[in-house]
């Protein structure tokens, strides 16, 4: 490259020096330890956006949205914080322009969660393994829907569960099949035998 561009084509300062700590896309990664984890600055932050989400009463679209991305960048690294995200993002795709969302004691008792977990430092860091991957299911179960039934299979535990749809309900089926949008098609029958699963 040098002989093509000469001296001057290659800039030294924007190469960095070797290190097993590096800072991506926001995230502190750790090749020593395997892990990936959130900065510092980062947790502040988070904990402020929560203190304010917490102590408020309602919440703007835009801080909203604001706490639910810095609590997804969480998530990203403490796998504890997952299933807490779930709740709070089931109300950002009803949430419109200039609407607001009012702060319950449901969402302050999953702000209080996060605030916790916020303040747990062994909590922070993910294994480079599980990094945005889940480990292994401890259950696996298979399940499929027909215009007769809903089953489920459970091949660890040799066990098999069946439903056979009801006589008004196997005329709903026929009808949709006929072209009559009634919403009992084969995604809502699909839906049920996640369910009964």
């Amino acid at each position: 490259m040098v002989s093509v561009l000469g001296a001057d084509a290659i800039n030294t300062e924007k190469f960095t020096n070797w290190s097993t700590r590096r800072r991506v896309l926001g995230l502190e990664f750790d090749s020593e330890a395997g892990q990936v984890a959130l900065p510092e600055p980062k947790i502040q932050k988070a904990r402020r956006i929560v203190g304010c989400a917490y102590s408020g009463k309602l919440l703007s679209r835009k801080e909203y949205r604001s706490l639910l991305g810095s609590l997804r960048h969480v998530a990203t690294c403490v796998r504890a914080a997952r299933p807490l995200l779930q709740r709070l993002r089931e109300r950002e795709s009803h949430l419109h322009r200039f609407q607001h969302v009012t702060v319950s004691d449901d969402m302050k008792a999953d702000l209080l969660w996060w605030w916790l977990i916020l303040h747990a430092p062994q909590l922070n860091g993910v294994s480079l393994e599980f990094f945005n991957t889940l480990p292994p299911p401890d259950i696996v179960i298979e399940m499929d829907a027909s215009d007769y039934g809903i089953w489920a299979l459970d091949p660890a535990g040799k066990e098999a569960l069946t439903i056979t749809f009801t006589v008004p309900e196997r005329q709903s089926i026929l009808v949709f099949n006929r072209g009559v949008r009634n919403g009992f098609d084969i995604n809502y029958c699909e839906l049920l035998s996640c369910a009964f699963a």
